[in-house]
């Protein structure tokens, strides 16, 4: 079965390499500190001390053997990814009858038509002229990095409230470093997420064109106009546009993604009071989740940016209303998600070389 190279390989192979860190970090944990075995003991042993390191070294193993089932998933998903991609034995998709209308003759595509879900108010609201040049399957992806960083900005408001109200309620510092250090970070990858979003909106509106032209007489005449079959010729798979965007951001959340052993290395300094113990590692442990799922969100949507293939073929429509017929005509450009999936028509192109390949289109598929 013929296939291609998958378009997620690189990615996978960053998944790969996040995954055996994870796994290597897992392992080298206890390993490097010894200390930590006999001190987590001690909380089994009656002898918890009066200090937080018991508390800290079993905290400290937990995390690294929760590493370990993290990696093996996390290879697992990029050897998936690096597996070639087998092509439909039938070809993509054809081009239904309805898209074909609304291309051809109405020339209203339905790929920059209303969206299955309504755009991020934020693109509505500042990018309200931009937003018709986009497929609604781009504004999707455009608006997950602006959503991310519109939700990290109020995060970090009310973590500024919160560390600012702090001091006056307890004078113990419960919250160290953490809020400066985790917001910037936050703050930082949502941002790069949200500025490479939105690199994929184009510089220019779509292009939808057709042309009319006759067909000789065929059958005899109809009282009512009835369209007749949708032609197109064998599709080409083009190069994907903008695939260098997608390896970027899946680069980018697999480098996030390994912040969470950092910020599961709890700090080996010794705190006075339980409760700042209780809470510093807290914050620790939420803020490698945190940078563990929004990595595999950013991954995802770098999977489905590459993951929509381009062709390029000759459509035509025939509409038979008596004598003589009329078609519709144009050179198309159309994607789909995955090379199994429907196929939208995101241009549509009309000129001599298209009258040209209707005609070779025509003289090869003839009308029964």
């Amino acid at each position: 079965m013929a296939s291609i190279a998958n378009p997620l390989r690189i990615p996978g192979l960053a998944r790969i390499a996040v995954g055996a860190w994870f796994i290597v970090s897992g392992v080298r944990t206890p390993l490097r500190d010894d200390y930590l075995i006999p001190q987590a003991e001690r909380l089994f042993n009656g002898n918890p001390g009066t200090t937080d390191a018991p508390l800290r070294a079993l905290v400290s193993l937990v995390l690294a053997a929760a590493l370990l089932p993290i990696g093996l998933a996390l290879i697992a998903k990029g050897v998936r990814w690096t597996r070639r991609l087998p092509l439909p034995a039938t070809g993509p998709q054809p081009i239904t009858p309805e898209e074909a209308v609304a291309v051809l003759v109405r020339r209203e595509p339905p790929a920059f038509g209303d969206d299955p879900t309504a755009p991020y108010w934020v693109l509505r609201r500042f990018l309200a002229d931009q937003l018709p040049d986009l497929t609604w399957w781009r504004r999707d992806l455009v608006g997950r990095g602006t959503r991310a960083f519109v939700r990290a900005c109020g995060l970090a408001t009310m973590v500024g409230v919160l560390d600012f109200a702090l001091p006056y309620i307890t004078p113990i510092d419960l919250l160290g470093p953490f809020p400066t250090s985790f917001m910037a970070l936050l703050l930082f990858v949502t941002a790069t997420w949200a500025a490479l979003g939105l690199l994929l909106i184009p510089s220019d509106g779509p292009r939808i064109e057709s042309f009319v032209f006759a067909l000789p007489h065929r059958a005899e005449g109809r009282a009512d106009p009835v369209r007749g079959p949708v032609i197109e010729s064998d599709p080409t798979l083009l190069d994907r546009e903008g695939s260098g965007l997608g390896v970027t951001l899946g680069i980018l959340g697999a480098l996030v993604q390994c912040l969470t052993v950092s910020w599961w290395t709890l700090s080996f300094i010794g705190y006075p009071h339980i409760a700042t113990s209780i809470t510093r590692h807290a914050e620790s442990i939420a803020g490698g989740i945190v940078f563990l799922v929004l990595g595999e969100r950013m991954l995802q949507s770098a999977a489905e940016m590459l993951l929509y293939f381009r062709y390029a073929s000759t459509l035509v429509l025939v509409e038979e209303n008596g004598e003589p017929g009329v078609g519709h005509g144009a050179l198309v450009r159309t994607e789909s998600k995955g090379l199994d999936g429907p196929r939208r028509v995101v241009a549509a192109v009309a000129g001599i070389h298209a009258r040209e390949s209707v005609e070779a289109l025509m003289t090869l598929a003839p009308l029964a």
